[in-house]
């Protein structure tokens, strides 16, 4: 692909995820496509239809998520801080998952979900041997703490949800253990 081809493609994806989280899946695709500057014709060119953007979007953040776990995987709480960045990205995007599946005939996140699980697997491991976390935690529980973090910030305004992640991140990890008990397992 031309490289400003490439950008146009990019700045179509960047600016539906805006709106996707603004106004939601069913955002007119006119304005996706004023808001990146182009055409509609150059908006169907590079996605077909609504859902291939929205899977092109979950790739995208998916693809930051990966970079993120890699980066960190070295570091003694990378765990904690790949739990924190997973629930993060799933307060924005569970509602645009929940759309794409709705709106197809077969599960188009099988990929994703398991490319996720393969960005997970390393910080897990390193927690396992360091002894941060307990020997039988499995990526599906990454993924389920995840989700438990994340559900009360779902729908709150984009301003509050940070603190609402970073409360239940707090509260999962550390808020019912006795003081005298508490470690820093902070992210």
């Amino acid at each position: 692909m031309r490289k400003d081809a490439a950008h146009r493609r990019d700045r179509i994806i960047e600016s539906a995820a805006s709106l996707f989280r603004e106004l939601g899946y069913n955002v007119p695709l006119d304005d996706i496509a004023a808001m990146a500057g182009v055409g509609r014709g150059t908006l169907y060119r590079n996605f077909a239809d609504r859902q291939e953007l929205a899977l092109a979007v979950l790739d995208q953040e998916l693809r930051k998520f990966e970079q993120f776990s890699e980066s960190v995987t070295n570091e003694p709480e990378g765990l904690f801080r790949v739990i924190r960045a997973l629930a993060n990205i799933t307060v924005v995007n569970s509602q645009l998952g929940r759309e794409v599946r709705l709106n197809a005939a077969v599960d188009p996140l099988v990929g994703l979900m398991a490319r996720k699980d393969r960005a997970v697997e390393e910080p897990l491991r390193r927690a396992k041997t360091a002894g941060m976390i307990r020997a039988d935690f499995s990526v599906d529980d990454v993924s389920r703490a995840a989700r438990m973090i994340a559900a009360p910030a779902e729908f709150l305004l984009a301003s509050e949800r940070e603190a609402a992640v970073d409360a239940s991140f707090t509260l999962l990890l550390e808020g019912m253990r006795p003081a005298e008990n508490l470690s820093s397992n902070r992210g």
